[in-house]
């Protein structure tokens, strides 16, 4: 009974080895294949770019037809807004100037919307709730009304994010979750983006299930952009975050930033949370060469507010791998020492006793 016992437990711990290391290979693999795309990053900005190169031949072929040109302004700004905030704000800027020569208010207010979103997604939260104050709503078209709501929603979740205070949160999430409900009931109900959208909300009303089996139906709907799957897996790997499920979020935040690259997106989080998701496991070479590339992101792109929230965090990463680096070669050198004080004393016993032998065989 003891003998079957013993095997038991052998097998038991050699199916549990066997699983840890298949696990391990699986992140290791999800890793590398990361680091891949990582290193082609300049392939998917120069296909962007050259989209963006086509459109501007466009524009330029068309000549001064401003009815014509704002479309591709437009496509312009649309290439821009997620990957320099220079270019999309002069673009923004650019359609402002031409709907006021075309003298067509629908556009304008379409125009200052795309305005309020450079603003917010370079942490310029005064200039965003200005602009959007500015709009007049009854000139809107429906695109346009859900951008307005969308961005007005934004401006009060980020306000959250930058106080961080329990009143001050729930206030702004409050006001953020009413405003998207009104964008939400201007979706077709069941399509992507109404999903993506009630999503969001159910994340901000804490409501973590919900969210999860929001994005999943986002997901079933297969009608969705690179940067529309980005987003939502980042939403994903959050709230498993949240929950305390890091193994079941990593997979979520390796798939938001893969399709960040693809998409040469430049502002981004998925980056930093799964940077900051291999710090605790203690794989701190991954996380700070990847808070590395999500600098140069916020850099690129001119996030202020990212900028400031990736220096504050980067030293403190690179410390720590400074430290624990010394903490290593102390323990090798500690290490060595005792390896040779043992391999000295083996030698000292070796010579004792040759020694000795030498001299029995004399007698």
């Amino acid at each position: 009974m003891i003998m079957h016992f013993k095997k038991s437990l052998c097998v038991l711990l050699f199916l549990s080895i066997f699983f840890n290391l298949s696990a391990n290979n699986t992140v290791k693999f999800n890793l590398d294949s990361l680091d891949n795309y990582i290193s082609r990053q300049s392939l998917y900005v120069q296909e962007k770019e050259n989209r963006i190169r086509q459109v501007r031949q466009e524009i330029a072929r068309i000549g001064d037809d401003f009815s014509s040109q704002f479309p591709l302004y437009v496509n312009l700004f649309d290439e821009y807004k997620s990957y320099k905030y220079d270019s999309a704000y002069c673009y923004a800027s650019k359609l402002l100037e031409i709907s006021s020569k075309l003298k067509d208010n629908e556009k304008y207010t379409s125009a200052q919307v795309k305005l309020s979103f450079c603003y917010l997604s370079s942490g310029l939260f005064k200039e965003a709730s200005d602009m959007l104050s500015e709009v007049d709503i009854n000139l809107c078209d429906n695109e346009t009304k859900i951008n307005y709501y969308a961005n007005k929603a934004r401006l009060y979740y980020d306000l959250a994010d930058y106080n961080k205070g329990e009143e001050f949160r729930g206030k702004y999430d409050k006001t953020g979750n009413q405003y998207l409900d009104s964008a939400i009931a201007l979706i077709p109900e069941g399509t992507s983006r109404y999903w993506s959208l009630v999503g969001l909300k159910d994340i901000k009303s804490i409501n973590y299930n919900k969210a999860i089996d929001s994005f999943q139906k986002m997901m079933e709907t297969k009608d969705y952009s690179e940067h529309d799957l980005a987003i939502v897996t980042s939403s994903l790997g959050y709230i498993y975050r949240m929950l305390g499920k890091n193994q079941d979020a990593k997979p979520y935040l390796i798939q938001a930033v893969i399709s960040d690259i693809k998409s040469a997106t430049k502002e981004t989080l998925a980056l930093r949370w799964l940077s900051q998701l291999l710090y605790e496991e203690g794989d701190l070479n991954h996380a700070v060469s990847y808070i590395r590339v999500a600098q140069e992101d916020a850099l690129f792109y001119n996030a202020r507010q990212r900028q400031i929230e990736l220096a504050s965090v980067l030293p403190l990463m690179e410390n720590d791998r400074i430290f624990r680096i010394e903490k290593q070669n102390k323990i090798m050198k500690i290490s060595v020492a005792v390896v040779s004080g043992l391999f000295l004393i083996l030698m000292i016993f070796f010579i004792v006793n040759l020694r000795k032998l030498s001299k029995l065989k004399k007698r």
